[in-house]
């Protein structure tokens, strides 16, 4: 099990705004991995109890999602925890290698069922204690479990996110950020 704690905000933008942005970084920048395609498959309960708590409040919440980077074998089973004391991820190994393998997912004593496919590109970019992804064509897409007729939806706009690696670092990442932080979650 990997348990990362970090500061993060993303920006929402156009392709334009994000190039600004890496050019505000200039020749800072080193890949640290190489571009790749991500897909999540999130769950929530029957009456998406997480999708209500989560769009209502900003702290005090969690997302479950199993993960898929490029096109490994195994899924990651992964819990994103936000709280007072900070965010933090919890990343397993789990034992499925193909999405339609899993029917619910257990946490805390409660059932959660699929609800919502994301995939999209991201590029990994770093300096010092700072990571930065780029997301770019994002596409929503139902889950047969909770649609008869599967819905698909993809963004035009390319998703910005600043990862302060050490949370315990005071850096005022804001200062240096090119454009307006905003609440943005693949789940919701």
């Amino acid at each position: 099990m990997k348990t990362e704690n970090r500061r993060e905000y993303k920006i929402n933008c156009t392709e334009h705004e994000s190039i600004r942005i890496l050019n505000f970084y200039n020749n800072k920048l080193s890949h640290l991995y190489k571009d790749r395609l991500i897909t999540s498959l999130y769950f929530d309960s029957l009456n998406f109890d997480i999708y209500r708590h989560n769009s209502i409040n900003d702290s005090d919440k969690f997302t479950i999602r199993y993960r898929r980077y490029n096109d490994k074998s195994v899924l990651s089973k992964e819990v994103k925890i936000n709280n007072s004391s900070g965010k933090k991820k919890i990343v397993d190994v789990s034992e499925y290698s193909n999405f339609s393998e899993i029917d619910v997912f257990i946490y805390k004593g409660r059932t959660y069922y699929p609800s919502l496919f994301t995939s999209y590109n991201r590029t990994y970019l770093q300096t010092d204690n700072l990571r930065i992804t780029l997301d770019k064509n994002i596409t929503f897409k139902s889950h047969s479990f909770r649609n008869l007729h599967l819905r698909e939806k993809t963004m035009k706009s390319v998703v910005v996110e600043f990862k302060l690696l050490n949370a315990s670092q005071d850096i005022d990442i804001l200062k240096n950020i090119v454009g307006y932080p905003i609440g943005f979650s693949k789940f919701l």
